[in-house]
C-alpha cells in the first residue's frame, strides 16, 4: 500500500497489496484483521498495483492506479490528477481576471 508522500518519494510505486474477499466471497473493504483499508484513487479501490502519487500536496486522493489514470508510464515532471487540475486552473483563471480587472 502506498505510503504518505514527502520531498523525496518517487512518482510511481508498484504496491504489494491486493485486495481480499470475505468468507462468503463479498469484498468488504476491510483487511484480515478487520481494520478498514485505505481508499486511493478515482475508483475507490485499495492500494494495488503500480500507482502514481498526485503533486497536489493538498490531493484528497493522494494515489492513483496507473490503469485508473490511463497512463502507461510514468510522466516527465509533476502529474496532477484531474480534480486538483482543474482547482489549479481555476485558481490561476481567477487571478487573470482580478488582474485584468484591476487595470494590470
Amino acid at each position: 500500500m502506498p505510503e504518505s508522500r514527502n520531498a523525496e518519494s518517487a512518482h510511481v510505486v508498484a504496491g504489494t497489496a491486493t485486495p481480499f474477499t470475505t468468507d462468503n466471497g463479498v469484498l468488504d473493504g476491510t483487511d484480515v484483521d478487520g481494520e478498514a483499508d485505505t481508499i486511493y484513487c478515482f475508483c475507490n479501490g485499495v492500494g494495488s498495483g503500480e500507482m502514481i502519487a498526485c503533486d497536489e500536496g493538498t490531493c484528497e486522493m493522494e494515489w492513483f492506479h496507473m490503469a485508473c489514470t490511463g497512463l502507461s508510464a510514468p510522466p516527465r515532471g509533476k502529474w496532477y490528477c484531474g480534480g486538483c487540475k482543474s482547482k489549479r486552473n481555476a485558481k490561476r483563471n481567477a487571478q487573470r481576471n482580478t488582474k485584468r480587472a484591476g487595470g494590470g
